[in-house]
């Protein structure tokens, strides 16, 4: 229930609304703080300080087989359309499945059956393929 209050009082509330307005005005303009009290990097400079790192670099310049599966796999499903969770009922699996393969992040590769499973439920057929590395001319035997 509301009481009134006082001129005195009144007049304290009005200082605190005005003083959290300007301090919220102020945190707006400046950098946020981390909690050991240093200014947060901007998206900009933490990838500046990343790449400076030779193996991240590395990483990043060639990101390797993986992400480049995962890049042709969200190509597919963004061409067809579907959701993950439309996916995970063609290959009668669970959506949180379909998004471990979409992450290429995880620990364990899926094997090539999963692979094989996603393509068909996109519409497409997975093809693997071997070329020779760097030109160098392979003997295979197969004609």
């Amino acid at each position: 229930m509301w009481r009134r209050t006082n001129k005195k009082q009144k007049n304290n509330f009005e200082t605190l609304e005005i003083s959290i307005i300007n301090d919220t005005r102020r945190n707006r303009n400046s950098k946020k703080a981390t909690k050991r009290g240093e200014p947060m990097m901007t998206h900009k400079e933490l990838k500046g300080k990343a790449l400076s790192n030779p193996k991240v670099r590395g990483i990043y310049e060639n990101p390797g087989i993986e992400m480049e599966l995962l890049d042709i796999f969200l190509k597919a499903r963004k061409i067809t359309g579907l959701t993950q969770d439309e996916i995970a009922r063609r290959m009668k699996t669970s959506r949180p499945v379909v998004a471990r393969i979409e992450s290429g992040g995880q620990k364990h590769s899926p094997s090539i059956r999963t692979l094989q499973k996603y393509a068909s439920a996109v519409g497409f057929r997975l093809k693997i393929d071997l070329v020779p590395d760097h030109g160098k001319r392979v003997h295979t035997g197969i004609m």
